[in-house]
């Protein structure tokens, strides 16, 4: 049958287009994907993680072991520099030891009968350096002082001829006139001479001095 619609067009009921009807299906399979892909990075984070602390901690024990040996280098290096400091003295302490012993031989071979040795020991002084009388504002430098070194030769002297004076005399010209022993002093001088007895017998002590040219 044909139905003819004679009412004007705007007065025509429309019809309703049906909209599009749109089908999704869904795969089953993606959670599982997801959460396969979120445990697997999970336990790449955990074994990262795991792998970094284990290396860390291998670090931190070759950064000790290094710093250890770095302490162990810098005490063998202290030890060193104070040999090394140590070792101009001792060279000076080998030569005043060959020095004394030669120095001590050869006084013992220059005394005279009735004069003997107490003592022999090294003395040290710095030279009292003249004052410099600065004309300008700008301060001079100060000077370094001198060290002399002296050797005093402290004796006693007995005689039974009364002639002790005479015989430290002699002693000290002996010293003096020997040239392997006065070419390392300037000079030779005699200090104070004090008198004492021991028992019955008249002894006089002496100090001989001889100032070191070096």
């Amino acid at each position: 049958m044909i139905e003819i619609n004679l009412l004007p067009v705007e007065l025509q009921k429309k019809k309703k287009k049906k909209a599009p009807s749109f089908e999704f299906s869904f795969n089953k399979k993606i959670p599982l994907v997801v959460f396969g892909g979120l445990v697997l990075f999970h336990l790449l984070f955990i074994s990262l993680n795991a792998i970094t602390k284990i290396r860390l901690k291998s670090l931190k024990k070759s950064w000790q072991s290094i710093a250890l040996k770095r302490e162990k280098l810098n005490q063998i290096k202290a030890q060193l520099k104070e040999i090394n400091a140590k070792i101009p003295l001792i060279e000076q302490l080998m030569r005043e030891r060959i020095l004394w012993s030669k120095k001590l031989n050869q006084i013992s071979e220059l005394a005279v009968p009735g004069v003997w040795l107490n003592e022999l020991s090294l003395e040290i002084k710095e030279e009292a350096q003249p004052r410099a009388i600065a004309r300008t504002k700008v301060k001079p430098p100060a000077a370094k002082p001198k060290v002399l070194k002296y050797l005093i030769i402290e004796g006693s002297c007995a005689s039974r001829g009364k002639d002790e004076p005479a015989l430290i005399g002699r002693f000290m010209q002996n010293l003096k006139s020997d040239a392997s022993f006065s070419s390392d002093f300037t000079g030779i001088e005699l200090g104070p001479i004090k008198e004492r007895r021991i028992e019955q017998i008249e002894v006089m002590d002496f100090i001989l001095t001889g100032r070191f040219k070096k």
